[in-house]
């Protein structure tokens, strides 16, 4: 009956959904249930409809599956069982001898979002030639603008994913178009199949791994690297550099990663910077920091090319080793002549935490940077440290006054970050709710409330600074905005 239900909920479309199921509302839910309760029970209106709130009930407690949504409505309590007591109940009519009703629901529903996870969990229930039957109805499908979109390549890329047993033994030519047609969008020019059809390949070709497939993928990538070496005189260095690595990326997803770091690793001694640089922070994506890769990064702080020093210290601060030598190659980097090393060495000293006096003076002086972004980014990067020094504190507050609305605008979100209520922040926050421009008025309203939660003295000063104001559309806006939450129920009081 939970599978009959679940099916008829979902047939009902996607409107009014939830994070949860379909929402139903709760005389038609009964409605329903009566009548299943009827053809299976052979009984009187009235005792089905007993038994319909009964069923109801006893899903509800005992279940937990079925939560009343508000008013007179009901849903799953997540759309995952809704799905996959939907794809049960149309897999059962498929076992007792409904041939077609699978390949039906294909033909429906296919690239229909709702239906989405329901046609991919039919598919992982199937076996064989049947699975073949299946993904082959998808393949063939003959979507509009297929040419273009690949979406009916796609989805029977993911079918893929799901691993149907015994597939390629009784289909491994339609398999291997399969594979064929997703590593050429792989490789295609990405204005010709756009980066969201590659995007997806990328990722469905990753999701092949741990599968039966596996193998047959990485022999087709291997194939397609050694004739791109053949032309490599033709192909632009940099797009190459990306093309390899994007191949011991899917080295690493396809059950090789231990071939594919062990690759990297080599690469680490290469002679071009741009192929090391890549290789570490490939490894670093890995999850690889061991001391060889650290000391490849440090190395390469200190490489001619600004790029290549940015992406080393963006790495090393996704490693979260805080080591004095990592430490100290950053804080050299905070001296660097480019402003985008100096901002991703004030953003790696942030993500590591280490809240050393040399990081904190070092994150400070930047502060007074000619770079716009770059003292923004110290100023975030203080407050990651979680450090309310009376000069940090200081800092920021001289930033609220930058003529950058960038800037001011990180200013104020940093300052509602750390959690310090004392008059001359919230002055200065409140000041901001004046601000000529829109964002910044409304980070400034937002980190207001953000101290509103940790101190009885916010509100009252919000209050009297509103008093003060002359009408405007504007900062009222801003203000009513801090008003809302978490104080209104204390309102009322500190008014009177």
């Amino acid at each position: 009956m939970l599978k009959k239900l679940a099916y008829w909920i979902h047939t009902q479309g996607s409107a009014g959904e939830t994070d949860g199921g379909t929402l139903i509302d709760t005389d038609e839910l009964m409605r329903q249930l009566q009548k299943e309760i009827k053809t299976q029970k052979k009984c009187e209106p009235h005792e089905a409809k007993a038994e319909a709130k009964r069923l109801v009930d006893f899903i509800q407690r005992r279940t937990g599956l079925l939560n009343e949504q508000g008013k007179d409505r009901y849903a799953f309590v997540h759309k995952t069982f809704q799905e996959y007591l939907t794809a049960e109940e149309i897999y059962d009519r498929f076992e007792e001898g409904e041939d077609e009703a699978i390949v039906e629901h294909i033909q429906a529903h296919l690239h229909d979002p709702h239906w989405r996870e329901v046609l991919l969990l039919l598919v992982s229930k199937l076996k064989k030639k049947r699975a073949a039957r299946a993904i082959e109805v998808v393949l063939k499908a003959g979507s509009e603008y297929e040419k273009w979109l690949h979406r009916d390549l796609l989805f029977a890329g993911w079918c893929l994913t799901e691993g149907p047993e015994g597939l390629k033994t009784v289909a491994e030519g339609l398999v291997g178009e399969i594979l064929d047609g997703l590593i050429a969008i792989e490789i295609s020019d990405t204005e010709r199949n756009g980066n969201k059809a590659r995007e997806e390949s990328t990722e469905i070709i990753k999701r092949l791994g741990e599968t039966a497939v596996e193998g047959d993928v990485w022999a087709r990538l291997k194939a397609w690297a050694l004739t791109s070496d053949r032309f490599r005189s033709l192909i632009d260095r940099f797009r190459f550099l990306i093309n390899r690595f994007r191949l011991l990326e899917f080295q690493a997803s396809l059950g090789q990663e231990g071939e594919a770091i062990e690759t990297l690793l080599k690469r680490l001694k290469n002679d071009d910077s741009y192929t090391r640089c890549h290789a570490a922070v490939m490894l670093v994506q890995l999850g690889n920091a061991s001391p060889e890769v650290v000391s490849g990064l440090l190395n390469l702080l200190k490489n001619d090319d600004s790029c290549i020093r940015e992406s080393a210290a963006c790495a090393l601060g996704q490693l979260r080793n805080a080591s004095p030598e990592v430490v100290s190659g950053l804080l050299n980097l905070l001296k660097d002549d480019d402003s985008s090393s100096r901002e991703s060495a004030a953003c790696a000293l942030g993500q590591l935490g280490n809240v050393s006096p040399e990081v904190v003076s070092g994150l400070l002086n930047l502060l007074k940077d000619d770079d716009s972004f770059v003292y923004a980014v110290a100023a975030c990067a203080l407050v990651q440290l979680r450090n309310a020094s009376p000069e940090i504190v200081s800092g920021l507050l001289n930033l609220l006054k930058d003529d950058d609305s960038f800037v001011r605008g990180r200013a104020a979100f940093a300052l509602g970050q750390l959690g310090n209520a004392s008059p001359e922040i919230v002055s200065g926050l409140l000041n901001l709710l004046k601000d000529d421009n829109s964002v910044v008025r409304n980070i400034a309203a937002e980190s207001l409330t953000q101290l509103g939660k940790k101190s009885i003295e916010v509100l009252p000063a919000l209050v009297q600074w509103i008093d003060r104001q002359p009408d405007d559309d504007a900062i009222g806006g801003s203000a009513k905005g801090v008003l809302r939450f978490p104080f209104r129920e204390a309102l009322p009081t500190i008014l009177e």
